[in-house]
């Protein structure tokens, strides 16, 4: 298995069902590493490993997002040999979805669901200038941590990372035809506003779409993982009761 674009996985030859997990701006495979105790051994789980970071230090990112998701496709083909999920948190449902707009594109492929996290809809993911990241951070958590020898070492991945999501614009598409799930943070009023979550709708022709929101801010997603990965793990059996 190629382990380029894939990190802290999973490999079970004989699992049903392959879940790739896109994580946020600044982030890497890491934030996913814990997922692989919430899923039996029909399911990998193969956290997405973007370059610049970790393993794939040396690796320029790539100029965009559109860029970004092609290349993880092309160089990933042959893990998509059985049913797949897709999972993104923030920016990382931008890259998912992207990534199964261009791989249906080229091979007719598609997952079997999209689960999206943190993020409105393409065509409303709009970042704001990060010129000052102390305006994507608490102000007073920035000031504490912008001398820490750690949070130097990643600031330019982080800067890397957001100024691609500031020029990412939307480009239209067919909607895809699988199911749709957004989780939202009800005071999260930056990257996933639970007001409009919804939209994520007109993505796909499929009539199953759902939407869950959680107490707390953008990053409700970890201090629930044991919850969403319940849901998503539900969805995971019901696809591979039909294999």
């Amino acid at each position: 298995m190629s382990r380029k674009w894939i990190n802290h996985n999973t490999n079970n030859e004989n699992a049903k069902l392959n879940i790739f997990c896109f994580p946020h701006a600044g982030s890497s495979s890491t934030f996913f590493a814990g997922w692989v105790k919430y899923f039996s051994d029909d399911v990998n789980i193969f956290p997405v490993q973007y370059p610049a970071r970790d393993n794939r230090m040396s690796e320029p990112m790539p100029d965009s997002l559109f860029e970004l998701a092609e290349n993880m496709i092309d160089e990933s083909m042959e893990l998509f040999d059985r049913p797949f999920i897709f999972v993104g948190h923030c920016s990382g449902s931008i890259v998912a979805y992207e990534a199964a707009e261009y791989l249906r594109e080229i091979s007719g492929k598609s997952p079997e669901y999209i689960f999206v996290s943190a993020s409105v809809a393409p065509e409303n993911y709009k970042l704001r200038s990060t010129k000052n990241l102390s305006e994507y951070y608490n102000y007073a958590d920035y000031e504490k941590e912008k001398d820490n020898p750690l949070f130097k070492f990643f600031l330019p991945v982080i800067r890397m990372d957001f100024t691609l999501c500031e020029k990412y614009r939307y480009k239209e598409k067919p909607p895809l035809d699988c199911p749709i799930f957004a989780f939202a943070g009800s005071e999260d009023k930056e990257g996933g506003d639970p007001e409009k979550i919804n939209l994520w709708k007109k993505y796909t022709t499929s009539e199953i779409f759902s939407t869950k929101v959680y107490d707390g801010d953008h990053f409700y997603f970890e201090r629930n993982a044991e919850d969403i990965t319940a849901i998503i793990g539900k969805t995971a059996k019901k696809i591979i009761e039909k294999i």
